[in-house]
């Protein structure tokens, strides 16, 4: 698989050196490239992977996005403060910097691995959603530096004032504020640089080493950032499994774990319309029918996600279903996000953890259950398919509402 690696991190923490490293010793090792950007940073102060153009030409960029071909955009440095209606020299401003999808699809026709520098957690999840299903591994990395090493680094260079270092650790500062404040990080990887440099090449290499490992054929392919490897008991139903996957995203799959009798055949039925309306896929190990065999509760966790495990009243025969505890067994061990649900006639059977109060949530009726599993539904629905609208940031361009910006995929 081919993989696209976004370097992000704060100013003087290693990321140009990264790609000096990356162009002049893994192009042909690792089949390794670097990304040319478009920015408004003057010319006079852009790196070697910037192109710059003018603030208008940018603009133009962006209007000519589309949803087949989006331009990845974002802003950084300092904003720009368009209420003021004169400007000073001193004024710190930001730049604007962005790609074409188009123009990372090319390199991916004859390189195996790409690299550029994305300054914009917004950004790297907008390239994330319009890549999750094709065959391209995305990588967002982030490098870490503390701040005298950083301060250090920046002093090495020699075209760096003063003035410079210290305006870009002030960026670093508030840069490093907006990331703590983020609710969730897209990074993948992350490399620290504050040892000597021999460490930080050695930490490139194992990145690259890491991801350009022989793709398993037995390996499920979910989607960039996810593959699957099935057990050894599952290995000769890939094709069959990878079918399913294809036809129902792992993401939206949901493993119900009930009792398969005749006299709830009507709860079952309610179930499932309540997993339906909420856009999940609802999957019975008794229905799937990969295996044909005892193996099917073993596929049904590896192929979904989520999971609901309902422990109904107890009958004649059995305190609660064996099926149904082993089943969460596979999913507990497989680390997925289960609902437990547990009628609260079994609350007087306390040898079996599962049943204990802290364990699960308890339930009186079908309708409470039924509306236990909806909230429930909700919360993932809400974690899970939020829809990513990439939008510039109030500071962005002026008049940037009269300009098309990129359309999201929007997750069913």
């Amino acid at each position: 698989m081919k993989n696209i690696f976004l370097l992000d991190g704060l100013a003087g923490v290693g990321k140009s050196d990264f790609l000096e490293y990356i162009k002049h010793n893994y192009d042909q090792i690792y089949s390794a490239t670097i990304l040319t950007k478009y920015t408004t940073k003057p010319k006079a102060e852009a790196s070697e992977d910037l192109q710059p153009i003018s603030q208008e030409e940018f603009t133009q960029k962006i209007k000519e996005s589309s949803p087949l071909n989006p331009f990845f955009h974002y802003e950084y440095g300092f904003p720009i403060d368009y209420t003021k209606t004169t400007t000073d020299k001193n004024d710190k401003q930001s730049n604007f910097y962005g790609f074409f999808k188009s123009d990372l699809d090319n390199l991916l026709e004859t390189h195996e691995n790409i690299f550029v520098i994305v300054r914009s957690i917004r950004c790297i999840k907008h390239i994330q959603s319009i890549y999750e299903n094709h065959r391209v591994a995305i990588i967002p990395t982030f490098i870490y530096s503390d701040e005298a090493k950083t301060r250090k680094r920046l002093q090495d260079e020699q075209s760096t004032t003063d003035d410079k270092i210290e305006e870009r650790i002030l960026r670093n500062e508030s840069a490093f504020r907006e990331l703590m404040i983020q609710t969730s990080l897209p990074y993948r990887e992350v490399i620290i640089n504050n040892a000597e440099k021999i460490n930080f090449i050695r930490s490139i290499h194992q990145l690259l080493d890491k991801y350009n490992q022989p793709e398993s054929l037995n390996s499920l392919f979910i989607d960039s950032s996810l593959q699957l490897t099935p057990p050894k008991a599952l290995v000769g139903y890939k094709s069959e499994m990878q079918h399913f996957l294809n036809k129902y995203p792992y993401r939206q799959n949901i493993f119900l774990m009930i009792r398969y009798r005749s006299t709830n055949k009507m709860l079952r039925h309610y179930i499932k319309k309540v997993i339906s309306d909420n856009n999940f896929h609802c999957v019975l190990a008794d229905e799937l029918n990969i295996t044909h065999n005892v193996y099917n509760p073993m596929v049904a966790s590896l192929l979904c996600k989520y999971g609901i495990a309902i422990f109904e009243p107890p009958e004649p025969s059995h305190s609660f279903s064996p099926n149904v505890a082993y089943e969460l067994g596979l999913m507990q061990i497989l680390d997925k996000t289960c609902l437990v649900s547990k009628h609260k006639s079994l609350k007087s059977i306390s040898f079996f953890d599962i049943l204990k109060d802290e364990n699960g949530q308890w339930y009186q009726s079908d309708v409470d259950l039924l509306q236990q599993i909806d909230d429930h539904l909700t919360v993932l629905k809400n974690n899970e398919f939020q829809t990513f609208t990439p939008t510039p940031s109030p500071t962005a361009i002026k008049n940037l509402s009269d300009t098309i910006d990129p359309n999201p995929n929007t997750v069913p």
